[in-house]
């Protein structure tokens, strides 16, 4: 298989920046600014696999390469007798490429009541960042192990027990590693860092089904490297700023349960209840936490309900409630979102008609607290939509599918 994903973005942001005081008398003169984004992400990928069926056991191996290149350009405006006028201070041209070696095998067998699965894969990475702005360029080469192991006991068709562990790894979005600062206000700002280095996860998950209705699951990770949103004052300057950088370990524990129901013949629920801790180790602010380690709760329900006996009429309706959690050196408020949808079959169900609307009561609002320094911010990116789409399929029915096969979405998604 062979894939290439490219996209071009240019976005334009003008905003200006205002202080009053509480009378309502300004501060100083407005100041008018404007942001000017350019960004071209090209991602190449090739593979091989082989499966090897043997009667002993299956046996998989291949191998994948893949390259990526990423440009942003980036301008900083301020208003000046009445024209924009770009500050190179502010200003950055990032370019990032990215190659990556790997090859990996794996082995599965099943006998009787128990299924096993063993997996490595071996790769290797190269990295090249380079910031204009910043005369820097950065290089970092690495070579990793990622093991994985899978064990599946089925005593009889209505109860199944899993075990299994993997260590992966977390890439840095290309946002992340750029360099550019994007201003909320005229005196703060977010930028990437292009010494941001992956993370890497070690997780061991132990899972009861039953019916195959009733999952519960318990388990445990840890991350190396973590990613985390440190925020900084600039007394000098007077600024305020939040960036990424590699800052710790990050453990995480819990149990979760999965419940499908149908109570009526007419209704479906799912759903998912999850208990778990998690705590950063770090020695990054040179001050103690205030708080670390917070155990959240988290709850979601989703019924599907049949309005007629032809199917032809469904609604759906869910609601998310989450107690909080720490999100590396944040904590964030709770929150809760409610959602709900109607679906129209016609044309023997080949035209579909669905409505949507997510967080109806406007609650999904973002309120996080630094641990170490106080600081809090409270956000609301308005995430309510209403949705409304038409599908149309149509064409021969009897014509035989095409291979299925998935293109290479964890560097695609790493551009989101």
């Amino acid at each position: 298989d062979a894939d290439y994903f490219t996209r071009f973005e240019n976005d334009t942001r003008d905003f200006n920046t205002q202080a009053v005081f509480p009378n309502g008398a300004a501060v100083y003169v407005p100041a008018q600014n404007r942001t000017e984004a350019k960004q071209n992400i090209d991602i190449r990928s090739v593979k091989a696999d082989i499966l090897l069926p043997y009667e002993i056991a299956e046996i998989s191996i291949g191998a994948k390469a893949s390259s990526i290149h990423t440009i942003s350009d980036n301008r900083f405006s301020v208003v000046r007798s009445e024209q924009y006028i770009a500050d190179p201070l502010r200003s950055d041209r990032f370019d990032y490429e990215e190659n990556t070696q790997a090859i990996y095998a794996s082995l599965m067998k099943e006998w009787e009541k128990w299924e096993t699965q063993f997996g490595l894969r071996v790769e290797t990475t190269q990295t090249t960042g380079t910031s204009l702005a910043m005369s820097q360029t950065v290089r970092n080469n690495y070579f990793q192990l990622f093991p994985t192991a899978y064990v599946q006991y089925k005593p009889n068709d209505r109860n199944v027990f899993n075990i299994n562990y993997s260590r992966r790894v977390g890439r840095p979005s290309y946002e992340e590693l750029n360099p550019f600062r994007v201003y909320g206000t005229g005196s703060s700002y977010i930028a990437g860092n292009p010494f941001l280095r992956p993370s890497f996860y070690h997780t061991v998950e132990l899972s009861y089904s039953l019916n195959s209705k009733y999952i519960f699951t318990a388990y445990t990770g840890i991350v190396n490297n973590i990613h985390a949103r440190i925020s900084r004052i600039d007394t000098a300057n007077k600024t305020f700023f939040l960036t990424n950088d590699n800052a710790g370990t990050a453990i995480n524990t819990g149990i979760s349960a999965t419940l499908m129901l149908n109570p009526f013949e007419w209704l479906e629920s799912n759903i998912q209840l999850q208990y778990y801790y998690d705590k950063v180790n770090s020695d990054y602010y040179d001050a103690p936490a205030t708080r670390n380690g917070v155990a959240a709760f988290d709850a979601q329900v989703t019924n599907s309900l049949r309005l007629n006996n032809d199917q032809t009429l469904l609604a759906e309706a869910g609601f998310m409630y989450s107690s909080g959690f720490q999100y590396d050196f944040f904590i964030r408020s709770p929150y809760s979102v409610l959602s709900a949808g109607i679906k129209a079959l016609f044309l023997d169900k080949q035209l579909v008609l669905a409505i949507n609307a997510s967080d109806i009561l406007r609650t999904e609002k973002y309120v996080y607290e630094n641990i170490y320094n106080g600081l809090i911010q409270d956000s609301y990116f308005d995430a309510r939509s209403l949705n409304i789409s038409l599908n149309w399929k149509f064409g021969n029915k009897k014509i035989k599918a095409a291979r299925q096969r998935e293109t290479e979405t964890d560097e695609i998604r790493r551009a989101e």
